[in-house]
């Protein structure tokens, strides 16, 4: 069995010739040869199990580190709670300056009117003074025709004095007035422009303290949540790959164990039987048994057959009497069918485009057994064709009677 197996793996080497990746399985690019095939499906299984295994490491890594910064932002919220407080008191004062600023602004303007007003009533004064002179006085008191007339109109040179000194005086008010409300607006402009500069101190200290931990811990969720992205795709591929490895195993296998079981206890030849198979179909040996070069790939690999160069369709024949022990499609075979010819002796027929025989049907040297195509791992129409002894791969040219 353990040799049978062995040889099987072997078997694997043979089929050199390729189908276009759109007709393998899953549409990879996958080498065509099924040994290497399987090597290659279990790397990359592994290699998609090394990736899920670093994924949930890093994931992990992550949770823990969105649970740090969430505890962080936890003990930074009542520091956070006290500048927002803090902000709305700088904000309640940027506002009662913004007003006191427009207050100010409103008392300078009527302080301003004013000063303006009293200074054209004094312009208007000292022109009339200047224009009459101090005689024009004089001549209206010394023109009273009477004591009385004289002292009422000393009265009202006074009152127009005293009139004189008020003007004065209520333009020093007014420029006094003035210069105050101008400086309290300069000083609530100074005011408002520290209180901004307070808010905006309080707004950067709270956004250092809260808004740059919110923000790494939403770029670390938003990583993670990648990776958790990535680790489903990645176990997707795991699980794909694993399961074309397993098919391709039991393809592999399928044969050898399968000649194992039916042939158990039959004796074994003790050397070739020349001539003993007859030519399953008419066409030139396009490849022989044993290592060659890989006609696609160019590397050295085991061929465990022989290809036959036969036209699409041409009928299939059966080398030797038999009983059809499998018949169907067998991954790289493509179409294919296995005759158990007794005393350990099968042959392989592969890459047939329809079968013309079931399992369990007894089928005589030359009988019809299907027609040639290019299914499984094929670059176009021939038969490949193996014998089996014991279970092993061997030379079939030998056994057809060919040197």
């Amino acid at each position: 069995m353990k040799r049978a197996l062995a040889a099987l793996l072997a078997v694997g080497l043979v089929l050199a010739v390729a189908v276009p990746v759109s007709a393998q399985p899953g549409g990879d690019d996958l080498p065509t040869d099924p040994f290497d095939r399987i090597q290659e499906l279990q790397r990359r299984r592994d290699e998609a199990r090394d990736k899920k295994t670093g994924l949930v490491g890093e994931i992990e890594q992550a949770d823990v580190r969105v649970r740090e910064l969430e505890k962080v932002i936890g003990d930074l919220q009542p520091e956070v709670d006290r500048l927002t407080a803090e902000l709305q008191v700088r904000e309640r004062d940027l506002s009662a300056t913004v007003a006191a600023e427009q207050e100010a602004i409103t008392n300078t303007e009527a302080a301003r009117v004013r000063l303006k007003e009293a200074r054209g009533r004094a312009r208007g004064r000292v022109i009339s003074l200047y224009e009459s002179g101090p005689a024009a006085i004089v001549d209206a008191i010394m023109g009273s025709r009477d004591i009385q007339a004289a002292r009422l109109r000393v009265d009202y040179v006074n009152a127009v004095l005293q009139s004189d000194r008020a003007l004065v005086d209520t333009i020093r008010v007014a420029e006094t007035d003035y210069r105050d409300k101008a400086d309290k607006l300069e000083k609530v402009r100074v005011r408002q422009t520290e209180v901004r500069n307070q808010v905006a101190a309080v707004q950067k200290d709270r956004a250092t303290h809260l808004d740059a931990q919110k923000k790494a811990r939403d770029g670390q969720a938003a990583e993670r949540d990648v990776k958790k992205d990535l680790l489903g795709k990645v176990e997707q591929d795991e699980n794909e790959y694993g399961a074309l490895l397993e098919q391709e195993r039991r393809d592999l296998l399928r044969v050898s164990g399968l000649l194992a079981r039916v042939q158990s206890g039959q004796p074994i030849p003790a050397g070739v039987v020349a001539g003993l198979l007859a030519l399953p179909a008419v066409g030139p040996v396009l490849s022989g048994f044993g290592y060659r070069t890989h006609p696609i790939f160019g590397d050295v690999r085991f061929h465990s057959g022989v290809d036959l160069g036969v036209p699409y369709g041409d009928p299939i024949h059966a080398a030797a009497s038999g009983t059809v022990v499998d018949a169907g499609w067998m991954g790289g075979y493509g179409n294919a069918v296995v005759i158990d010819h007794g005393n350990g002796i099968a042959t392989l027929y592969a890459h047939m485009s329809a079968l013309a025989v079931d399992v369990g049907a007894a089928v005589d040297t030359g009988s019809v057994i299907g027609y040639c195509g290019s299914t499984g791992y094929s670059t176009g129409p021939h038969l490949h064709f193996e014998v089996h002894v014991g279970g092993e791969p061997v030379d079939p040219l030998p056994w057809l009677g060919i040197q």
